[in-house]
């Protein structure tokens, strides 16, 4: 599916779309428990339905397990089924399998010491302390450097908590317990999602369902730009992105953060960002430093790359032109986010990979006045 996007800017109230971070974690978990938690969703994306796909084939013994394209469901089952159904084995999509979904570490066999480095996927560590709580005897983890992404750990263990599982924090990694029962909590509300949100956010409009003092790293990270309104969060109209922005603890945030220094000015002169800590983008859906790049410069800003840096010079709006999504949902939601500030129509090829995440996304911005023809 392409998208041709008529620029205009956008205005209103939309509803956030449930954390996609954590509804799979509390899938995973409620797969765990003794009894299942009620968890509704309507219209998920992709990933959301590979994970309760998947953790479905489990339930009913199946050897293969297709993940899709969702790494998050692979990283952590990768871990979980090495304790829970060991002969069984992870598969996805060509996408997917072509990322690096294989364990860093050993697969939790046994309870003991695992030694990690905080700089690959929070992932990972995620489906460690899935696992490990249900193994006998107790397990350390210990962090060998700095923990990247820890926004994502945290989210993990407010989930395990909320199922009753006890991880001790010890400063430089955690203690589990094994031996231990996930007992889910009952109904759960799932929160709004931060990541998506703040492409609309970006735009002015308001958005409801959003935590402000979530967890979520993107949330975390975009809340300090924004401010309560009503029921809902809107972006301050004063609110000036730094010169330097390191994302290595926000890098889902990386594509909105870009597009929103490509079009920043200051006192009518350029004001130029450099976007750091972005190395691990280049295993995202698409080569994201390189997708990002593209993207801006088709529409007409001035970027660079240096190293793994994004040096982006802010402009009072773009060109317009045609975008390759490259598969990447992000993508598809930072070019028509850039749509806003265009002269000319934006063209996205391969729009439908915003299913990804977020199924009803056109139609949210049509409701908020963007126009745009889908075929």
């Amino acid at each position: 599916m392409n998208a041709y996007i008529t620029p205009h800017r956008l205005s209103g109230i939309v509803e956030a779309i449930p954390s996609k971070s954590y509804a799979q974690r509390y899938l995973i978990a409620s797969f765990l428990s003794e009894a299942p938690s009620t968890l509704t969703f309507e219209n998920p994306g992709d990933d959301i339905a590979a994970t309760i796909r998947a953790t479905d084939a489990l339930k009913r013994g199946e050897r293969t397990i297709d993940c899709g394209s969702s790494a998050t469901a692979a990283r952590i089952l990768n871990q979980v089924i090495a304790v829970t159904h060991p002969r069984s084995e992870i598969t996805g999509s060509e996408q997917l399998m072509s990322r690096p979904i294989e364990s860093l570490i050993e697969l939790p066999a046994r309870s003991g010491l695992y030694k990690i480095s905080g700089s690959q996927s929070s992932q990972y560590l995620s489906g460690l302390l899935f696992a490990l709580p249900l193994l006998e005897g107790e397990s350390r983890i210990e962090l060998i450097d700095t923990l990247e992404s820890s926004g994502y750990v945290d989210m993990t263990l407010e989930v395990l908590d909320k199922y009753s599982i006890v991880v001790e924090s010890t400063g430089q990694g955690w203690i589990v317990p094994g031996g231990q029962i996930y007992r889910a909590p009952g109904d759960l509300v799932i929160e709004g999602d931060w990541s998506s949100a703040a492409v609309w956010l970006a735009s002015g409009v308001i958005v409801t369902g959003l935590n402000p003092a979530t967890k979520q790293p993107d949330g975390i990270a975009f809340f300090p730009y924004c401010s309560r309104e009503g029921a809902g969060v809107r972006m301050r109209a004063s609110a000036q992105l730094p010169a330097t922005i390191d994302v290595s603890q926000c890098p889902d945030l990386t594509p909105v953060l870009a597009v929103m220094a490509a079009t920043a000015t200051r006192y009518d002169e350029p004001k130029t960002t450099r976007i750091t800590g972005t190395h691990r983008l280049r295993i995202k859906e698409s080569d994201r430093i390189e997708s990002i790049t593209q993207m801006l410069q088709a529409l007409g800003a001035e970027v660079t790359v240096d190293g793994d840096d994004m040096i982006i010079v802010g402009k009072k709006t773009l060109s317009g032109g045609v975008i390759e999504a490259r598969d990447d949902h992000r993508i598809v939601m930072a070019a028509t986010l850039a749509s806003c500030w265009c002269e000319d129509q934006v063209t996205i090829i391969g729009a439908d990979a915003v299913t990804k995440s977020y199924p009803r996304f056109f139609d949210d911005f049509e409701t908020l006045g963007g126009i745009v023809e889908l075929e």
